[in-house]
């Protein structure tokens, strides 16, 4: 699968959803980007609203918000296990606005990693535009055990979490309050069906096409 779940619709309100890419089935472990599945959700329409969200171990961005005026209550996720060096270098994070969102409200996002395969580094676990990221109440991310480590929280605030520096960062500093330009970008929304590979990237992409979508 591509996606768990797309809302394309405004108003909607998500209760208590959690994604998952299974970790695990019967016959033991997940490894090498088996049960594939790029994101848990993506968010294209006005005014969603969601409640108790989990998204867990995706080979991609956990969350893509591209609609205006959404709101989050509460977020968990737990970024893949399997993951290879080259996730982090792609810049994949937990939860994801673009910078053609001009208004959004996250509170309590927290981002969690266990690197069990390989000594994996990612940038941040959550990443915004900059007029956003005081819009993030008490965003965290965690380090639960395994390999490598996460630099930052969200965008370039928040500390590192790894084994041996610290197993929680929250980033909860001022952050100046900025107005969203005038102008933003189109949405663009890919919409790709893909392959992935055990490098955590895909290398077939079948089909490709693209929504756009107007900015309000």
């Amino acid at each position: 699968a591509r996606v768990m779940v797309r809302i394309d619709s405004g108003h909607v309100i998500g209760d208590n959803m959690w994604l998952w890419r299974a970790d695990h089935d019967i016959s033991g472990l997940v490894r090498n980007g088996d049960n594939p599945c790029e994101h848990g959700l993506i968010v294209t329409g006005d005014h969603v609203t969601m409640y108790g969200l989990a998204v867990e171990h995706t080979l991609r961005d956990l969350v893509q918000w591209y609609g205006q005026h959404g709101r989050t209550y509460f977020y968990q996720s737990e970024l893949p296990y399997d993951a290879t060096p080259v996730w982090g270098e792609a810049g994949y994070v937990g939860y994801r606005v673009p910078d053609t969102v001009r208004t959004h409200k996250a509170y309590a996002v927290g981002v969690y990693h266990f690197f069990r395969d390989y000594a994996v580094t990612v940038k941040r676990g959550i990443a915004c535009p900059p007029w956003l990221e005081d819009d993030f109440e008490s965003p965290l991310s965690v380090y639960l055990t395994g390999k490598g480590r996460m630099e930052h929280v969200l965008n370039g605030w928040g500390g590192v979490t790894a084994k041996g520096v610290a197993q929680v960062q929250w980033s909860c500093e001022q952050k100046p309050h900025l107005e969203a330009p005038a102008f933003l970008p189109t949405t663009t929304v890919p919409a790709t069906t893909t392959l992935p590979t055990t490098t955590g990237l895909p290398t077939t992409t079948l089909v490709p096409t693209t929504t756009t979508l107007p900015t309000t």
